[in-house]
């Protein structure tokens, strides 16, 4: 199988080229605000460095949100570009799960990643020889709903979250990546391949309906 993999959800954005179970290339960088302008400068590096054929992939697996609403919507469209000019299916691939798969860790693991203020995306998942379950359906919460409800047995995972999160003893910092969006495109490519791409769009959740966690 080969796909090609693209990550703008935060800051971060990023390429990855996989063939055959196997990251072949990946362009990466921290670049708030210059998506759209980075984004095709890394696809032709890639492309020049892998020699792959657009016309040969199996799809295109795309950070397909929460995040930022920019950063989603730079790389959707350019996901979609790509796919409409060799009638090609896109692999949406859900960001906070991306974290969690990214960050190697084992067990109930609440992943954060932050949105604006003091307002982060939240959910769970039970993740077992990279096996990941959602536990919770993704919502955005402030961060005192999330650390009110901290009930001591979750491994922590989270990305921008630095100002809140020293307050979990377990935490780690995970960076979103296309290597991540790659491999689980790939992975669950038969249950989440979407074969029109104009299906698909953002999971952007709204940043004005709070819940709280569970």
């Amino acid at each position: 199988m080969k796909i090609l993999a693209i990550e703008t959800s935060s800051n971060i954005c990023g390429i990855t080229y996989r063939k055959d179970g196997e990251n072949i290339y990946t362009v990466e960088s921290d670049s708030k605000r210059k998506h759209a302008e980075i984004l095709p400068s890394y696809y032709y590096e890639i492309k020049n460095q892998s020699s792959f054929e657009l016309s040969d992939l199996d799809g295109i697996s795309i950070s397909i949100g929460p995040g930022s609403f920019t950063g989603l919507r730079v790389g959707l469209s350019f996901a979609k570009g790509l796919a409409f000019s060799r009638d090609l299916p896109l692999i949406p691939v859900p960001t906070l799960m991306s974290i969690a798969h990214v960050s190697k860790q084992d067990g109930t693991i609440g992943v954060l990643l932050h949105s604006h203020g003091d307002k982060v995306y939240y959910q769970s998942f039970q993740n077992f020889d990279n096996t990941i379950v959602p536990k919770n359906i993704v919502d955005i919460y402030s961060w005192k709903e999330v650390s009110e409800n901290d009930s001591g047995e979750l491994k922590w995972v989270h990305w921008g979250c630095e100002n809140f999160a020293h307050e979990f003893q377990n935490n780690i910092k995970a960076q979103p990546s296309s290597t991540s969006i790659a491999e689980l495109g790939e992975i669950y490519f038969n249950d989440w391949v979407e074969k029109d791409p104009k299906m698909i769009v953002p999971d952007y959740i709204s940043p004005f309906n709070f819940g709280s966690p569970k």
